[in-house]
C-alpha cells in the first residue's frame, strides 16, 4: 500500500484497498472487524484525500500548461501574423465604430444647431475646462431645448431600421460573396461615410450618411467574427477570440473618449483620424487568407 501511495497509481491503490478488505472480512472477530473497518475506511478516505489533492496538482498544472502551450503557438507561424493584424483590426474597427455612434446624437445635434464642421468657422467651447460630459451637455442644449430633438430621435430610428434588410442580406450573403470580402464592403463604407460627413459638411448630408454608418456598421460584425474565429486552429480559437475581445474593447473605450476630446477642439481632426483608423482596418486585412470553402482545422 506504501508503495503504491508513493506511486500515486490510483488504479493500484484501489485494487491493493480491495484486497486487505477482503482479507480483513475472513476475521470472525467483532473487535478485529471492527478495527480493521476502521483501518479500512481511513484508508479510503486518505486515498480518497490523495486523489482529490492528485486531481487539483493535474487541473492546475494541465491548465498552466495549455497557457503556455497557447503563447508558444501564437509566437508561431502564420498564428503570430493572424493574431497581429486581426488586433489592429479589432481595435481600428472598434475605435471608429463607437466613438462615432456614442456621441452620434451630439453630432447630430451640432449639425441640428446650424453649425457646420468647415464652411463656417468651427464653435468650440473654450472658455469651459475641458470636461467631456459638460462640453457635449452644453453643445446639445440647442437641440434639447426645441423641437429638433424629434429629427435627431427619428435620424436614430431611421438608421437601426435600416440595418435590419442588411443584417439580413449579410447572413445569406456571407457563404457567397465570402466573410473577408463582405467584411472588407462593410468597413470600407463606414470609412467612407465618415469621410463624406466631413466633405459634404450639412445637415441633410450628415443625417442620411449616419443613418448607412450605423446600418453598415451594425452588419459589419457578422463576417468579422466569424471569419475571424475561423483563422485560428479549434486548440487556440477561444484564447484569440478573448484576446481579441479585450483589444475591442479598448478601442471602444478609447474611440469614445478621444471623439469627444478631439470635436470639441476640431472637428476636421476628428472625421479625418476616425475615417484613417475605420480604412486603415481595412487594408490591413487584405493581408489576410479568406476561410470561405475552407477546411477548418
Amino acid at each position: 500500500l506504501r508503495f503504491v501511495l508513493n506511486n500515486q497509481d490510483k488504479r493500484s491503490i484501489l485494487l491493493v484497498l480491495d484486497k486487505i478488505d477482503r482479507i480483513n472480512s475472513c476475521y470472525p472477530c467483532s473487535y478485529q472487524s471492527k478495527t480493521q473497518q476502521s483501518i479500512s475506511s481511513k484508508s479510503v478516505s486518505t486515498t480518497n484525500h490523495n486523489e482529490i489533492d492528485f486531481s487539483t496538482i493535474e487541473t492546475r498544472q494541465s491548465k498552466h500548461n495549455h497557457s503556455i502551450q497557447h503563447i508558444r503557438k501564437f509566437l508561431k507561424e502564420p498564428w503570430r501574423k493572424r493574431l497581429l493584424l486581426l488586433s489592429i483590426t479589432y481595435f481600428g474597427y472598434c475605435f471608429s465604430d463607437k466613438g462615432f455612434l456614442i456621441w452620434l446624437p451630439t453630432v447630430l445635434s451640432f449639425y441640428v444647431s446650424g453649425k457646420t464642421c468647415w464652411h463656417h468657422q468651427h464653435q468650440a467651447i473654450h472658455n469651459i475646462p475641458l470636461n467631456i460630459t459638460q462640453g457635449a451637455f452644453v453643445r446639445s442644449l440647442n437641440c434639447y431645448n426645441t423641437d429638433n430633438i424629434k429629427a435627431v430621435i427619428i435620424n436614430l430610428l431611421i438608421g437601426n431600421t435600416l440595418s435590419i434588410p442588411l443584417t439580413i442580406s449579410c447572413i445569406l450573403l456571407i457563404n457567397r460573396v465570402g466573410r473577408k470580402l463582405l467584411y472588407c464592403i462593410m468597413a470600407f463604407m463606414c470609412g467612407f461615410n465618415l469621410l463624406l460627413i466631413y466633405f459634404i459638411d450639412s445637415l441633410q448630408s450628415t443625417t442620411i450618411l449616419s443613418c448607412i454608418f450605423m446600418s453598415f456598421t451594425a452588419s459589419g460584425w457578422i463576417p468579422v467574427k466569424t471569419w475571424s474565429s475561423e483563422l485560428f486552429c479549434t486548440e487556440i480559437r477561444s484564447t484569440a477570440m478573448g484576446l481579441l475581445n479585450v483589444i475591442g474593447y479598448i478601442g471602444c473605450v478609447l474611440g469614445m473618449t478621444t471623439f469627444i476630446l478631439l470635436f470639441d477642439a476640431n472637428c476636421t481632426a476628428t472625421f479625418l483620424i476616425f475615417a484613417s483608423v475605420a480604412l486603415l482596418a481595412v487594408v490591413l486585412t487584405l493581408f489576410l487568407p479568406d476561410t470561405t470553402n475552407a477546411d477548418i482545422e
